[in-house]
């Protein structure tokens, strides 16, 4: 696509300076130097567009040992990692994170995975550029990971990370 729309621009300059002053020669060149812009501007939009898939939810709980154990064994979700007022749980292709926290709402977040540390950077700027608020981020963590934490439309809060070691 790239390469098509190099060709494009390039015939269209060629056909601006060969046929420039017959205006023909003019109408062409103008419509393949535009149609190798239009071309560029696709493929290059397109290109950074980040593959954000949905990876986890995390919960506060009231009490974390007693909601693990339920996850455990109404789910059968394992347990990835944690520390003291945090867990993670893992099942097949999505985490579920339990925070221990007293608090009136449930939901703590919504996490989207990305497959490289810099989409994270371009999804800050993009969220940018529509406007978007950053409430946290980009920023590392201490496992290697890096994230941003925005809202959505109705206060939600959602993280877009990415994690060094996979999913």
């Amino acid at each position: 696509q790239f390469l098509g729309a190099i060709f494009a621009f390039a015939f269209g300059l060629v056909f601006l300076f060969r046929y420039g002053s017959e205006s023909h020669g003019v109408l062409v060149g103008v419509f393949f130097v535009l149609l190798g812009g239009m071309i560029a501007y696709h493929f290059i939009k397109h290109m950074y567009e980040p593959n954000v898939e949905y990876n986890h939810i995390a919960l506060r709980v009231s009490n974390i040992e007693r909601s693990e154990q339920f996850y455990r064994d109404v789910f059968g979700l394992r347990f990835s990692s944690g520390r003291k007022d945090q867990i993670w749980l893992r099942g097949k292709k999505s985490v579920i994170s339990l925070k221990e926290a007293e608090s009136e709402h449930l939901l703590d977040h919504l996490g989207f995975m990305v497959p490289d540390r810099d989409d994270v950077d371009r999804m800050a700027y993009e969220l940018k550029m529509k406007g978007i608020q950053i409430k946290d981020g980009p920023k590392d963590h201490h496992d290697g990971s890096r994230s941003i934490y925005f809202f959505g439309p109705d206060g939600e809060a959602i993280e877009i990370y990415w994690y060094p070691f996979g999913d």
